[in-house]
């Protein structure tokens, strides 16, 4: 219900053109260009630097296209229009050369952008040593290779803490395999080495969902018996949800920093484990005999054309051996299907039939499970 409310209170905020609408004796500027200007305020009074506007005014923009994409797949789904009506009704509102909010940012982003490359600035960092450089002054901060070094192993510990004590609760499971099976050409919807025929030690995905219905480990408060029936503890089932949340954040974390090149926030949170209708190649993959994470993009353009899509970029993240916790995919096919089945209890259940495998259907049909509130 809040959900609906903010999407229509945006949606009529950007469907108005607020060319100095002239209400009166008052002139409403657009809000959007007021919020921006309050966001780029100092507590000191003044402004900030032109680079610090273009991040700010990307999001705007992400955030109205995300907002009309919205609308266009309610409508869709009421079946009001098909999806090419709806978003031919509503492109007004999210492209450029047009009286609207999203085609006000646009000359601002390029304008911001075209000050922030000419405006000369002083370094962020120096050298402090000279001779071997491993360490420097990072806005005046001394920061040392070694530092960096501990951060890397800081972050590992946290994960396999993470892992073992919080999502697994302490049990030792793992899905012993020698080799795994990947086919990489394969576009199929829905296809993953995770469940390939083939990788016949991935086919029971229900190993952490048995010993929490047990009570096994830490889970002995996750299901209660209540006449003959089970009953989830949603409360402990959030919990849990959020350790498997910073579970994937840390491990997105790992990758990002040690793969050489950092990829986009954005990037890196979108990446699929299964092949999709949009995305027919997964991210999520078996190369060698090693795990990598493969970020994918393209490059697009306005100039030469619309949606003109350019060559497609790769960046991969291998996982060695050494890499005790991620070269195994225990992690994966254990956690997700009990992350499946939590979600379920929070969720319509619509939402997760394509997600939901029927080995868990058959599990709760079998013990009737009704959420604890």
């Amino acid at each position: 219900m809040v959900v609906e409310q903010i999407h229509s209170v945006l949606l009529r905020l950007w469907t108005i053109s607020w060319n100095k609408r002239d209400c009166g004796e008052i002139i409403i500027v657009d809000p959007t260009e007021h919020c921006l200007a309050l966001l780029m305020l100092k507590e000191s009074g003044t402004f900030k630097e032109p680079k610090e506007l273009t991040s700010l005014i990307s999001k705007f923009e992400y955030c109205i296209c995300l907002t009309f994409l919205c609308e266009i797949n309610d409508r869709v789904s009421q079946k009001k229009e098909d999806r090419e009506e709806a978003c031919i009704e509503l492109q007004h509102w999210f492209t450029e050369n047009n009286y609207s909010t999203f085609a006000s940012l646009h000359p601002l982003q390029h304008m911001a952008s075209a000050i922030a490359y000419d405006s000369p600035g002083l370094p962020r960092f120096l050298w402090a040593d000279t001779e071997n450089w491993r360490s420097l002054y990072h806005e005046g901060n001394l920061i040392t290779f070694d530092e960096i070094c501990q951060i890397f192993q800081d972050t590992e510990k946290k994960l396999i803490k993470t892992w073992e004590k919080k999502v697994l609760g302490g049990l030792s499971l793992s899905i012993p395999c020698k080799a795994i099976v990947d086919n990489l050409t394969n576009k199929d919807v829905g296809y993953s080495f995770l469940f390939d025929v083939k990788n016949t030690a991935f086919k029971d995905c229900t190993h952490l969902i048995h010993e929490v219905v047990r009570g096994k480990g830490s889970f002995g408060k996750f299901v209660v018996v209540r006449e003959g029936s089970l009953s989830w503890n949603v409360g402990a089932l959030h919990g849990w949800l959020k350790d498997y949340a910073e579970l994937h954040r840390l491990l997105l974390l790992r990758a990002a920093i040690l793969s050489g090149a950092l990829a986009r926030g954005s990037e890196m949170t979108a990446m699929t484990y299964h092949n999709t209708q949009i995305h027919t190649t997964c991210n999520l993959m078996c190369m060698g005999g090693h795990i990598a994470l493969v970020c994918q993009y393209s490059k697009t353009t306005m100039v030469i054309r619309p949606l003109h899509k350019m060559k497609h970029l790769h960046k991969v993240k291998w996982f060695s051996q050494e890499d005790t916790l991620f070269a195994d995919p225990t992690f994966r096919r254990v956690g997700h299907p009990m992350a499946t089945l939590a979600d379920l209890l929070f969720r319509k259940p619509t939402h997760l039939l394509v997600q939901l495998a029927t080995s868990i259907s058959s599990l709760v049909s079998q013990h009737q499970l009704v959420p604890l509130f």
